[in-house]
């Protein structure tokens, strides 16, 4: 009499392949990769990403920038940015007379972005110069070096150097020995910052 088959554990184990019969469903088991659903939370996903991604830049650019954007929009605002400026510095075209029929030569507003303060700080300036007639004319004509000069000294000093005491002074005599450097016709007699602002 033969009995029944003995199968070795791992036979025993083993299920048998799936085979559809009718009306049977196959044993659920992940999504195929050809399969809708996989499709839909592919596209979820990425859609995830990138709103998250363009959140994230937004905050960045709106807390970052703000405060650049907020003084280069007032001075636009005022009509102070002079043509070209793309936003880093602004001010007015400077005066040949100030107040009172005074020779003067006067620049009336100038914004720096202070360096390691991730462009949350500036300084603001006003910058008057009194020279004889023929300097100031002078100074007229080379406008541009003049702002240039002084928007370079400026942009080099540090949050720490600007609430120091004696600012005034020592940017005073940097700012008339770079400018005297360039002026043939004589030289700067005084150098004022009726204001100067870090904000």
């Amino acid at each position: 009499m033969a009995g029944p088959e003995l199968k070795s554990p791992l036979e025993a184990a083993r299920k048998p392949p799936f085979r559809e019969k009718e009306g049977e469903k196959p044993p659920p088991g992940p999504p195929s990769a050809a399969s809708p659903d996989a499709f839909r939370m592919l596209w979820l996903t990425l859609a995830a990403v990138l709103v998250v991604m363009f959140v994230a830049g937004y905050l960045v650019a709106f807390y970052s920038l703000r405060p650049r954007i907020k003084a280069v929009s007032e001075a636009a605002a005022l009509g102070k940015l002079p043509p070209g400026s793309e936003g880093k510095q602004g001010h007015d075209s400077p005066d040949a007379k100030g107040k009172g029929g005074k020779d003067e030569f006067i620049i009336p507003e100038l914004y720096v972005t202070i360096p390691n303060t991730g462009g949350s700080r500036y300084l603001k300036a006003r910058i008057e110069f009194e020279a004889p007639p023929a300097v100031l004319k002078e100074m007229q004509n080379h406008r541009a070096q003049i702002y240039d000069i002084i928007a370079s000294v400026l942009e080099t000093k540090h949050l720490d150097e600007l609430t120091s005491s004696g600012v005034r002074q020592r940017l005073r005599s940097e700012i008339m020995t770079l400018v005297n450097t360039v002026l043939k016709a004589g030289e700067v007699t005084t150098l004022y910052f009726p204001e100067l602002i870090v904000q």
